[in-house]
């Protein structure tokens, strides 16, 4: 069904560039040390129960929730822990037999997880591209679009689950084209499965289902199958969803004692939709359109999608337009601290089929390389460039009177909706993460980086703090009064490898004198 041939180049590229972009360690947050810690302990404690830290590690939204039992459960689904089980056994032997530290080996081998997720991706979307009919070069700009163009680079050297959503979304995709080609039942399950596996990993796909069975269904139809005759064939997709519904369900049953208390703070749904519309698609801060510019060429395929694979279109149509609409309506719409609208990230494989119909058009294949490279050039300064250091900047600016509030449902009253303070990196153009890694990037050229192992901070030119291209972050001409913090115990330089570069040729701040350049 999914023959590799020149596709595995693409997937070896993605895989090997990811891994040369990695920081090489892991768990690196919050959200990915809860779900890692899952896995530790179903590993070895056979229990999902997680360290009671959790459940206060973050003031309006910690990683974890007490349960019917007393102890703590990670909200996050179970998927990315499962996945992350083998990448552990691996560590353990490799620890044994190399001599290493266990922790060490750990975060080698689990940084390999999500790199090999992105290619994987990469692979489907160009092996779809293919089916649907695209040229070899078309799919495979399509490919490196989606790896190297768009917010998918960044988040291949994460821990968090966005890759996975993405992959298993992707092969979902390529399922249902498989079938509307072949009129393969195998097809179905595997498209079901997938689905399944993404319920699993973040409850929310569930709302893909649907879609995915209307898909099905027309795909049925067109092979000339009766109305009940095709509900029937549609229902080998939804059984595995049902059964990844069913076990979310029990799981939240055993530890919270309903089917529906995932540990989410409830309401869910509180924010205004046409401002959460804005802030993910168009907005400068969080737009898709700015981290992944290729999908401005969408509607350019979609005509030559319909024609070709109306499973597809009307499964991706529908199913990114629910998906965005209740992602808009979450309160932290933006993802937190993270680069780009990540909670668009999973659906991304169903615009990049689209992309490469489109990109196959002669009049349109420059446009697509050009906004190629764009994407590219946004998107390695999210890779280059910590967003963590950026965040550590602007934790000292309060401009709640510019950001306004959204309401949030409370962490410890439950259906109980609290005021919390919107970040200026969401809703305010000048703290756009984009202009804020422009600008730790001519920080970094300026010869001023901070060490990682402690909370100094050094710089060629004298004090950090004191540095004139540090003193003019991006907002400084509208918000003088916001004295950006120097990013202590972060390096601005993300990837390790680029990283050690940068200290042997520019400045390594656990070498400089600390007489002369210690930020005070």
């Amino acid at each position: 069904m999914l023959r590799l041939g020149p596709r595995l180049s693409v997937g070896i590229l993605v895989f090997i560039v990811s891994l040369a972009s990695s920081t090489w360690e892991f768990p690196s947050s919050s959200d990915g040390t809860a779900m890692f810690t899952t896995a530790v302990n179903l590993l070895e404690r056979h229990t999902l129960a997680i360290d009671a830290r959790f459940t206060a590690d973050d003031e309006y939204s910690p990683s974890a929730k007490r349960g019917a039992d007393g102890r703590a459960y990670a909200k996050y689904g179970l998927g990315l822990p499962v996945v992350e089980l083998p990448f552990l056994g691996l560590a353990r032997g490799a620890s044994g037999i190399l001599g290493l530290s266990e922790p060490h080996v750990q975060a080698v081998v689990l940084s390999l997880l999500n790199p090999l997720l992105t290619a994987l991706a990469a692979i489907l979307i160009q092996a779809m591209c293919e089916r649907l009919g695209a040229s070899r070069a078309a799919a495979r700009l399509a490919a490196l679009g989606y790896a190297f163009g768009t917010l998918a680079w960044a988040y291949a050297i994460t821990d968090g689950t966005e890759a996975l959503q993405a992959c298993l979304i992707a092969l979902s995709a390529w399922a249902l084209v498989i079938f509307e080609r072949d009129r393969r039942d195998r097809a179905l399950w595997i498209c079901g499965a997938a689905l399944a596996g993404g319920v699993l990993t973040k409850t929310i796909i569930a709302v893909l289902a649907p879609p995915f069975v209307i898909g099905a269904w027309l795909a049925c139809r067109s092979h000339g199958a009766t109305w009940p005759a095709a509900i029937a064939r549609s229902m080998k997709l939804a059984a595995p969803v049902a059964f990844g519904i069913a076990a979310v369900a029990w799981l939240n049953w055993m530890h919270f004692g309903s089917v529906t208390e995932s540990g989410y703070d409830r309401p869910l749904f509180t924010h205004p939709l046409g401002s959460g519309l804005y802030g993910l698609v168009f907005s400068p801060t969080k737009g898709l359109i700015f981290y992944a510019p290729s999908v401005l060429l969408v509607p350019l395929g979609a005509v030559t999608l319909f024609r070709r694979s109306t499973a597809l279109a009307v499964a991706g149509t529908l199913g990114a337009i629910v998906w965005t609409v209740l992602n808009a309506m979450f309160p932290d719409w933006g993802g937190g601290w993270c680069w780009g609208p990540r909670y668009l990230l999973p659906i991304l494989p169903f615009a990049f089929a689209a992309v490469g119909l489109a990109a196959d058009r002669s009049q349109v294949g420059g446009i697509a390389r050009a906004l190629f490279a764009v994407g590219f050039t946004v998107n390695l300064l999210g890779v280059v460039v910590s967003e963590d250091a950026y965040r550590r900047t602007t934790m000292g600016v309060w401009l709640v009177d510019r950001t306004g509030y959204v309401m949030a449902g409370s962490t410890l009253e439950p259906g109980r909706l609290v005021k919390i303070p919107r970040s200026a990196e969401d809703v305010l153009p000048p703290f756009s993460s984009i202009a804020g890694h422009w600008w730790l990037a001519r920080v970094a050229l300026a010869g001023c980086d901070c060490t990682t192992a402690s909370a100094a901070c050094e710089c060629r030119t004298g004090q950090f703090a004191a540095n004139r291209v540090f003193l003019s972050p991006p907002w400084s001409a509208q918000f003088s009064d916001a004295i950006p913090l120097a990013p202590y115990g972060v390096s601005i330089i993300q990837p390790m490898l680029l990283r050690g570069l940068y200290r042997a040729v520019i400045l390594d701040p656990d070498r400089e004198p600390r007489s002369t350049s210690r930020l005070y």
